[in-house]
């Protein structure tokens, strides 16, 4: 009996470099979305997102008892690591063979680059993962799938990160990465069109059920390192037991909630449904085309931009109506869309320069005086007036992204500010707070977590913002603007930079002016106060004088 199922999505028909896959010990079935293959092993599933696919494939399960089954996408490669001889695809089979884990994947770029990747271990256990290449023990397939689609009008991605939270709860210490080999992916099709990493998570805490589980979940996954570790030790199957009991399951979710009501719905549908098959061609395509328009082309907006600008759920980015209003306009001239949307963009740009012209004129002579005269500080009414200078100066920076940080205080305000100062640049926006605030909704990305230049620790949790930084894959990028309000702690939450303080342009920090000193100390100087509540505090602005002029000169050069 062979041991090994292979699961793949394709377009048409089966890509060469798939082929390997077929074994003595392994077969493979996938699913053509484009095109109908006339291979036997092949399902023609049109129009169908890459959760239904995934969904499809599940349904080839049933009544067959391979070991594991391998779910992947057709743009795979898998590598044994640093360059070895051998086959990855059966190092990585040796592998599940040896630990046999509730759910294996492969080591990809992404995963554990929070400082946690130790190559020296066969194996780690893992908290989120890939979808890349996912392998299911025959006793948890049918604990994790199908996968929960209630979201894919979002995003495609969700699906793959409610399984990651789902996999950590049920399974932990049994969610294991093979060091041993790597898998690479030649391109993505996936259009993600955002990525709000609190919108999957969220759902997936209101199904617990159990105080002490949402608590632990709730602390982990919005900690610094939440990509980057999971609930155990890493743990041999042994005599272990995947399958889980229905009591089980209701001991620790809420059954009725919609994500596990989906989920079961879609795992109650036969394969001969016309939701699985494809003899509703005409009308799946219709709602295809209707609800899925960015498979088909070009977005009317880059989901690149949408997400990098962290366009708010409840609608705080002006952007928002910007996106709107270019979709409205493009609808039914589908021939010169593009046209029509570049006209309109250049109209809002000329029309956005001759109205800044005069402001921008007084910025700028602001500018050229504050750095002619070193002592120099302004004081500022408000804070927006303080964010549209320091805008001003980074707008100059033709870098293709900005990128901020907010600790502590979560000030929207911040967000806003910088994109009506910047509004061609795109700025991706991460939020730190020691607890669950309401505004990490108007973030890109948000991590719980408290900052402190002291020892770190996990379990409070509690990180330095250097840490923060690598967790987040920004170690070798440029914080364009740090916002500390982490109220008695501000100048030690500032110091836990380390040496990424040479790499942050501009800082707003609530401190008293009496002790800028100690901002300055770490090479910033002090551009303008605003004053903050009836206490002796005040909002402080800085600017990195040499971390500006090594952004300027270097757009220059380029």
């Amino acid at each position: 009996m062979k041991r090994f199922l292979y699961l793949a999505q394709v377009e048409g028909v089966l890509p060469d470099r798939l082929r390997v896959l077929q074994s003595d010990d392994s077969d493979i079935r996938f699913v053509s979305w484009r095109t109908r293959s006339a291979d036997p092993r092949g399902i023609f599933y049109p129009h169908s997102s890459w959760t239904e696919g995934r969904n499809r494939l599940f349904k080839e399960i049933a009544g067959t008892g391979y070991e594991y089954y391998i779910f992947l996408d057709d743009d795979v490669e898998m590598h044994v690591r640093d360059g070895r001889p051998g086959n990855g695809w059966r190092a990585f089979e040796a592998f599940l063979s040896e630990y046999e884990p509730a759910v294996g994947v492969a080591r990809y770029m992404w995963h554990l680059q929070g400082g946690v990747l130790d190559l020296s271990l066969p194996v780690q256990g893992i908290r989120f993962f890939d979808a890349l290449v996912n392998a299911f023990h025959r006793e948890a397939v049918h604990a994790l799938l199908p996968y929960y689609d209630g979201l894919d009008r979002y995003s495609e991605c969700y699906s793959q990160s409610i399984l990651c939270s789902q996999a950590a709860a049920l399974y932990p210490g049994h969610v294991l990465q093979c060091n041993g080999v790597e898998v690479v992916n030649l391109h993505s099709r996936r259009p993600e069109r955002e990525y709000l990493y609190c919108r999957a998570e969220d759902l997936f805490l209101a199904s617990l059920k159990d105080p002490q589980q949402y608590a632990a979940f709730l602390r982990l996954t919005k900690s610094g390192l939440s990509k980057h570790v999971t609930l155990g030790e890493p743990q041999r199957k042994g005599a272990t037991s995947y399958a889980i009991a229905e009591r089980e399951l209701e001991r620790m979710f809420d059954v009725s909630h919609p994500l596990w009501v989906r989920q079961r719905e879609l795992a109650a549908l036969p394969k001969a449904s016309a939701f699985f098959s494809d003899r509703a061609d005409t009308d799946r395509a219709r709602a295809w085309k209707a609800e899925k328009a960015s498979r088909l082309g070009p977005p009317m907006v880059p989901s690149w931009r949408e997400r990098l600008r962290s366009v708010a759920v409840r609608g705080v980015q002006w952007s928002l109506h910007r996106s709107a209003m270019l979709r409205a306009i493009n609808r039914g001239r589908k021939s010169f869309g593009h046209r029509v949307r570049q006209a309109r963009a250049n109209v809002h740009e000329r029309q956005r320069r001759r109205l800044a012209a005069p402001a921008d004129r007084e910025i700028a002579a602001r500018w050229a005086r504050w750095r002619a005269e070193p002592g120099i500080v302004y004081d500022v009414p408000d804070v927006l007036t303080a964010l549209r200078w320091c805008g001003w100066a980074l707008s100059r920076i033709t870098a293709p992204h900005l990128t901020m940080m907010d600790v502590g205080g979560l000030h929207d305000d911040t967000v806003r500010g910088l994109v009506d100062a910047m509004p061609r640049q795109p700025i991706l926006s991460i939020a730190v707070s020691a607890g669950a605030h309401p505004k990490y909704l108007h973030y890109g990305e948000f991590a719980m977590a408290e900052v402190s230049s002291g020892p770190e620790d996990p379990a409070i949790p509690r990180y330095r913002l250097s840490t923060l930084i690598r967790q987040f894959g920004l170690d070798r990028d440029v914080i364009h603007f740090l916002a500390i309000d982490a109220q008695a702690s501000n100048l030690d939450a500032l110091r836990s930079l380390d040496a990424y303080a040479r790499a942050c342009v501009c800082l707003r920090i609530r401190l008293r002016p009496a002790d800028r000193a100690g901002v300055e100390a770490l090479g910033f100087r002090l551009l303008a106060v605003t004053p903050a509540g009836t206490d002796q505090a005040a909002d402080l602005l800085f600017v990195n004088v040499d971390a500006l002029a090594r952004q300027t000169s270097r757009d220059a050069r380029d």
